[in-house]
């Protein structure tokens, strides 16, 4: 897993914020460490209540079973409990 650093964080929500305020629906975070929790509760003050909103963590120790509420299986990955399945190169 990859970790983003704090600054490039920041770096990309405002750039989301500012370019495509609205064109995400929701954004989930899957098995984020656990540090990102922190970083969140200091950036989340910084956001509108709406954008606060679409942010939907869903923790793999509780079991992925959070995202099908969010997303069908046909298009959630086998990984992640569902029914696709991503062939590297071919997206």
């Amino acid at each position: 897993m990859s970790v983003v650093p704090g600054g490039q964080l920041l770096f990309l929500l405002g750039h989301i914020k500012k370019y495509y305020p609205d064109s995400f629906a929701r954004v989930y975070f899957v098995g984020i460490p656990w540090f990102f929790h922190a970083i969140w509760s200091w950036v989340k003050p910084m956001l509108a209540k709406h954008a606060q909103d679409k942010a939907v963590f869903i923790d793999e120790g509780n079991g992925l079973a959070g995202l099908a509420e969010y997303v069908e299986p046909r298009w959630l990955l086998q990984r992640y409990g569902g029914e696709a399945v991503y062939t590297p190169g071919t997206d």
